[in-house]
């Protein structure tokens, strides 16, 4: 997340393939401020008592949707629920596997590995999605990809195996 921090300034966004303009300060202030609060929710929880992952989920996605529902309003999004079975097939995979399964999964982590340990997860998730994309989509991986892939779990592997008095932070 640090590399992908200081790298967003620089970045520049793209449409339709062509190179449109640096992307805006508040972007980066945006990126720090939600890994800021990621972290602080991360020792929050490994603080925090077990309590029931459905219960949570269900408590942090409703103060969610009350939080954003007015910035809805004022930038006039429109509000609506998708309207067939095939529409509502990806809002239900998402709110079981990516959201119950997931924030449980999480949780029970958070309270049996170490702060560090579980800080890796959102770092090795695109090498698990590339994973998948080549298993379950028979997706192409170019030298770049691998190359990245092999960047990150040599870097999550030289952190997690570092001797507690070599490892950043200890």
């Amino acid at each position: 997340t640090g590399v992908q921090t200081c790298a967003l300034p620089i970045c520049r966004r793209r449409r339709a393939g062509h190179l449109v303009g640096a992307l805006p300060w508040s972007a980066l202030a945006l990126v720090l401020l939600a890994a800021m609060f990621a972290s602080f929710s991360g020792i929050a929880l490994k603080r925090s008592p077990q309590g029931s992952p459905l219960a949570m989920n269900a408590v942090s996605h409703a103060a969610g949707a009350l939080l954003t529902l007015p910035l809805c309003l004022v930038l006039h999004e429109r509000l609506a629920l998708p309207a067939d079975l095939h529409a509502w097939m990806p809002v239900l995979y998402l709110t079981v596997f990516g959201s119950v399964i997931a924030f449980g999964a999480f949780m029970y982590l958070m309270q049996h590995w170490t702060v560090t340990a579980t800080a890796f997860i959102p770092v090795v998730t695109p090498v698990l999605a590339l994973l998948l994309g080549v298993s379950v989509l028979h997706e192409h991986l170019g030298a770049r990809h691998l190359a990245g892939a092999a960047i990150v779990v040599s870097a999550v592997l030289m952190e997690l195996l570092a001797p507690a008095s070599t490892r950043a932070g200890g």
